[in-house]
């Protein structure tokens, strides 16, 4: 249990919308990835909560929010996390992302320029070819978890593609994963890789930070094109190379991740 943490529940016109809140000050929103919840911030809400107020959510259809339609859109997604701000009267606030989330606070920032402050991303699909490597393993690990289990599975989802340093992996962090696989009630992944980040980008005016972990599997393959294409989308971003990080680099280099999104924000 995170300490110093307090959930709540917002009641917005399409449905419930759980999220953690800590910290005080001027409010930084956290926005999980496919698969995900707020649990995705585990590791980085409390020390960014030291200089903010960090609200972290359960997108519609993740955790303990309302489930949303089947074709759900971005600008969908993005209109939810709007609505979140307007009901907690929050005026101006940073933004950042994880995969799937990324796409999200892209479009809040591009739709909320004097609102949105900052916008983070870690690890953002959309850019770039994508990977190969990733679609096969993502087969080999669906696969596996039908003959061996779910439990199977997530601890070589972790393995294979979130993690690089194993000695994370206890049982806190793969029955998390458990409950965020379990409770995922929409498949994000068509929709990142339908939604051009890119073009998204291109209309974001905000200061911008860009975190991909080097050893991440979805943009290994593909990396020199990305770094050549982020300058022509986000010519104001800084891009940010995460080194020993796979996916979900948050986790994997917390500490690192949690003072360079501090030092930017802040």
């Amino acid at each position: 249990m995170l300490r110093g943490v307090r959930h709540a529940d917002a009641e917005l016109a399409a449905g419930k919308i759980h999220y953690v809140e800590a910290g005080s000050g001027t409010p930084l929103i956290l926005i999980h990835g496919g698969h995900g919840s707020w649990t995705h911030w585990a590791a980085n809400i409390e020390p960014l909560a030291r200089r903010r107020r960090v609200l972290a959510l359960d997108l519609p259809g993740f955790g303990a929010s309302f489930n949303p339609k089947p074709a759900y859109s971005i600008e969908q997604y993005a209109g939810t996390v709007r609505a979140l701000l307007d009901a907690l009267c929050i005026e101006r606030a940073a933004i950042a992302g994880f995969s799937f989330g990324c796409v999200v606070s892209a479009a809040v920032a591009r739709a909320e320029p004097a609102r949105i402050t900052h916008l983070a991303m870690a690890n953002p699909p959309g850019i770039g070819p994508a990977s190969p490597d990733a679609a096969r393993i993502q087969q080999s690990l669906s696969e596996l978890s039908v003959r061996k289990g779910l439990r199977v599975g997530a601890i070589e989802s972790l393995r294979q593609l979130q993690l690089l340093d194993h000695a994370l992996i206890d049982d806190t962090v793969i029955d998390m994963m458990l409950s965020n696989v379990r409770q995922t009630r929409f498949v994000s992944r068509g929709l990142s890789r339908a939604s051009s980040t890119d073009r998204i980008m291109r209309d974001v005016t905000q200061p911008t930070l860009v975190m991909i972990g080097r050893e991440d599997i979805h943009r290994q393959h593909g990396l020199a094109e990305t770094l050549r294409i982020l300058p022509q989308v986000a010519p104001h971003a800084q891009v940010f190379i995460v080194e020993r990080a796979r996916h979900w680099l948050q986790f994997d280099r917390a500490q690192l991740f949690n003072q360079l999104l501090g030092d930017f924000v802040g």
